[in-house]
């Protein structure tokens, strides 16, 4: 409680009071009685002044005085800070006039408890009460009472008017906005005023704010959101006015006030563009393509975020975009070609703002290209001295430029032509420089050059002129070789060219031909040669004429000393001087060359073909005696039956038929040699020829055999696998033992046994039959192998029977006995084994125990033993156990016993 603003509020009594108090005395102390202590009082706050006052008249329908008392009255209350009832509640003030105490309370006391003494002041006298003087010793006992002061008036507010503003300069936000605070109004004089708040107890309030929407802002303590920044759009503004200390009553709590704050953006953006571009083509387009941002804005900017741009390409519609890389622009169709550009910034709020426009141009400063042919050599056409193009082959293989060609031209020779096209044209004999030029539509030209050479591959004609003249002239000869010889004797005449065929040379002249070619000749004559004949392979005849001669082509003038050609254009006379040769067989071309003025040649041939049809001579051997190999076959060549045969211009081959014979070939055999000349003549002759066969069989023998005697003491033959042979394919190398072959194959193998170790028969025919058996001991076996033409091979081995098998007997069976009466041991009898033997009747026999002898209690091993005459040992076991049965023997003493 604010002890400035409590009072103690003394009731003004009427004078009529003091009178009939006046000179009263009461009874002191005077106490109270039926009291509850402490009393509990709540007090409620004015709604509009925000006080309470507690009276003196509020506590006295609470208590009541004794019955010597008098009837207590509210002025009598006095209120008292203490127990001790000696401090005053409040400020005590000397204009009591005999009223009652009275507290005050306030805002500030809400929800507290105040605790006062209330006593009684009888006073001695009613004059001390009205003075107010303070007489302990009239003071009834202090009673207890707690006040609880209680707010049940909710706040009232009204909201500010919905706010519309802008955007701050060149920022998207709203700052230090004006009349949207809330100010408080004293409840007595609150009208609801938009803005304004109020409440009983503004000590108690506390205000808050809260934005939402387009701004957010958690509630925050204040009166004044119009200090926050604001973003564009809408904003809803809510103000909480709390009662800290209210109790619930008829209103909220809080008060919840809302309005908006709408803020618009109505700054245009700015932009700025470049100054008018000029760019060139890309290289090989047409065009120019943007890089970057090169014809972007320089700048834009905007307060608020969410601006776009847009730009409009030669005043066309303005299309979104944010940059122009990768735009083509159209380069020049002829001339400059200029775009127009226009950047456009429009924001979110519809403003906007435009640059430019500027202008790009786009010029072509690429030079066109052109490909030329490579350099380029022709024959000339057929008949004539030139060559005509065919086709585009001279035009240019590749002409491009990255705005079009307009025109394009030659200037062959280096004189201007101007044609686009070469097809046609007519290259006389030599080099001709050619140079192609080509342009676009911007004045930009390139050139190329390369060359064409007309070359004169052309051989000139030789045509023979008709027989007549003054000249004898054969250009073929078909004759046959000289009875004996490889060759014939030849006379011919040498060509003779004369002038051009066109006009016809003059029949009487002393040529065999005339001449034409396609380009004029620059003497009236062509040049005549002669070269080495072109002849047979004369290495094919070894035994001719010729064979010293060497390797093809001979020196076929110098060799036939015959003069070479004493060629003059002025002298006539070797066309009519005959010239002989020998020629061997087959075709010999003598060849003459006419040569024109560009080298070209061409022959005149005189062919001389020898014939040669004479048949060769065979001669055989009279008989042949020839022995097979070592598979069975004999092979058989010419030279052995040739027995010389002979031919005039040699033999090329020999053959013989048939030339392989083997053993089954018939003896004696006609053989046919057939000679064969190098000119396919052919002619045979016979032989006899007898096949013999010297080889005997190759026989591997078995190894040495050592095997085991079988029963009786025996081994069967069929029972010795080693003695077994193996023949082998004919001629095949033998790889082990007990293999054989022959060339011709063997037709017979017999075996003899010799020694006294076997039964049966001692020879026979292969293989040794089951009715032989070979004893213990050592015998030896001979194996004869025969072919069909009786030759032989004899080979000897040892069969060794050895006794490995030991003596065998059956051995009595395990036997049991007692013990003799009275003792531990026992006589035994049994009947000794047997021992049988292969080899040896009369094996050897041992033994551990013998029939009758004393065994001991318990089991004991009997053993056998008998060994033969080849020391090979048998035994046989078994067992004697001696068991006892008989009771033991019980022998007692005579004992004294004393008794004590």
């Amino acid at each position: 409680m604010n002890n400035s603003t409590k009072r103690w509020l003394l009731p003004m009594l009427a004078s009529a009071v003091l009178l009939l108090t006046a000179g009263r005395v009461f009874a002191q102390p005077c106490s109270i009685g039926a009291i509850a202590n402490p009393l509990n009082i709540e007090l409620t706050l004015s709604p509009t002044t925000g006080t309470a006052v507690l009276t003196s008249a509020d506590i006295v329908g609470f208590y009541s005085t004794g019955p010597t008392c008098d009837p207590l009255l509210a002025y009598k209350l006095r209120f008292f800070a203490d127990q001790a009832l000696t401090t005053f509640k409040g400020t005590y003030s000397s204009a009591c006039l005999g009223q009652g105490s009275s507290i005050t309370y306030d805002c500030s006391d809400v929800n507290t408890v105040d605790i006062i003494w209330v006593a009684i002041h009888d006073g001695q006298t009613d004059a001390n009460l009205f003075t107010c003087e303070y007489d302990a010793s009239t003071l009834s006992e202090g009673y207890e009472v707690r006040v609880t002061i209680r707010d049940k008036t909710a706040p009232d507010a009204a909201a500010p008017a919905n706010l519309v503003v802008s955007t701050d300069a060149s920022v998207c936000t709203a700052t230090a906005l004006a009349g949207i605070d809330m100010m408080f109004v004293a409840k007595a004089v609150y009208s609801g005023t938009a803005g304004t708040y109020t409440d009983n107890c503004q000590i108690n309030l506390n205000i808050t704010y809260e934005l939402t929407g387009a701004t957010v802002v958690a509630e925050t303590t204040g009166a004044d959101a119009g200090v926050e920044t604001f973003n564009k759009g809408v904003t809803t503004v809510t103000y909480r006015i709390y009662d800290t200390k209210y109790t619930p009553g008829a209103g909220p709590n809080p008060r919840v006030v809302s309005f908006t704050v709408t803020v618009n953006d109505t700054e245009n953006p700015s932009i700025s563009c470049p100054v008018n571009q000029v760019r060139n083509t890309d290289t090989d387009v047409c065009t120019y393509t943007a890089v970057g941002s090169e014809f972007d804005p320089l700048s834009f900017s905007d307060n608020c975020p969410g601006a776009s741009l847009s730009y409009s390409i030669d005043g066309g519609g303005f299309v979104s975009g944010t940059t122009l890389a990768g735009t083509v622009f159209p380069g020049p169709t002829p001339g400059p070609n200029v775009t127009t550009v226009e950047w456009k910034i429009t924001d979110a709020a519809g403003n906007m703002a435009t640059c430019g426009p500027f202008n790009v141009t786009v010029n072509d400063v690429q030079k066109p290209t052109i490909t030329c042919p490579a350099n380029a050599t022709k024959n000339t056409d057929p008949g004539v001295c030139n060559y005509t193009t065919v086709g585009n082959e001279f035009n240019p293989t590749g002409m491009t430029d990255n705005c079009g060609i307009v025109f394009s031209g030659t200037n062959p020779s280096n004189s201007e032509d101007g044609s686009d096209d070469l097809n046609g044209y007519v290259f006389p004999l030599g080099t001709t420089n050619v140079t192609w030029e080509v342009a676009d539509a911007n004045g930009n030209t390139m050139s190329c050059a390369f060359s064409v050479t007309v070359e004169d591959h052309e051989a000139p004609v030789a045509m023979q002129l008709p027989p007549g003249g003054p000249v004898t002239y054969q250009s073929t000869f078909n004759v046959n070789v000289a009875a004996g010889t490889c060759s014939q004797n030849v006379t011919w005449y040498r060509p003779n060219v004369d002038e051009s065929c066109s006009p016809p040379p003059n029949p009487n002249a002393f040529a065999t031909h005339c001449i034409s070619d396609n380009c004029p000749l620059s003497f009236p004559e062509a040049t005549l040669s002669e070269e080495q004949p072109i002849m047979p392979d004369l290495m094919d005849y070894p035994n001719s004429t010729f064979a010293t001669c060497g390797t093809p082509p001979c020196d076929f003038f110098v060799d036939e000393g015959v003069t070479p050609y004493p060629y003059d254009p002025t002298n006539f006379l070797h066309a009519v001087t005959p010239v002989n040769a020998d020629f061997p067989v087959g075709t010999t071309n003598l060849r003459y060359f006419v040569t024109d003025d560009q080298g070209n040649t061409t022959s005149i041939v005189i062919s001389v073909t020898v014939n040669e049809t004479e048949l060769p001579v065979a001669t055989c051997q009279p008989t042949l005696t020839l022995p097979l190999d070592a598979k069975g076959g004999v092979k058989i060549t010419a030279a052995q039956v040739n027995n010389g045969s002979s031919d005039n211009c040699g033999i090329l081959r020999m053959t013989v038929s048939p030339d392989t014979l083997s053993c089954g070939s018939a003896s004696p055999q006609t053989l046919t040699l057939t000679v064969t000349d190098f000119n396919s003549n052919t002619k045979t002759c016979t032989t006899t020829v007898n096949i013999v066969d010297n080889l005997a069989p190759v026989v591997a023998c078995p190894n040495n055999i050592v095997t085991a005697a079988g029963p009786m003491c025996l081994k069967n033959a069929t029972s010795i696998a080693e003695l077994a042979m193996t023949g082998q394919m004919n001629g095949a190398a033998l790889t082990g033992p007990g293999q054989y072959q022959d060339n011709c194959g063997v037709t017979m193998i017999t075996y003899l046994l010799t020694g006294p170790n076997f039964t049966g028969p001692a020879s026979g025919a292969y293989p040794i039959p089951a009715g032989v058996n070979f004893e213990d001991g050592l015998t030896s076996v001979t194996y004869t192998f025969k072919d069909a033409k009786g030759n032989s091979t004899a080979c000897s081995f040892n069969v060794s029977i050895e006794d490995l098998l030991p003596p065998t007997a059956t051995c009595p069976a395990n036997t049991t006995v007692n013990a003799n009466t009275g003792g531990c041991i026992a006589i035994v009898n049994w009947t000794p084994p047997t021992f049988t033997d292969e080899c040896d009747a009369t094996p050897t026999v041992t033994s551990t125990h013998s029939p009758g002898s004393f065994f001991f209690y318990g089991p004991t091993q009997v053993t056998y033993t008998a060994t033969d005459d080849a020391g090979n040992v048998g035994s046989c076991t078994f067992v004697v156990t001696v068991q006892d049965l008989q009771p033991p023997m019980a022998k007692c003493k005579d004992i004294t016993v004393s008794l004590g």
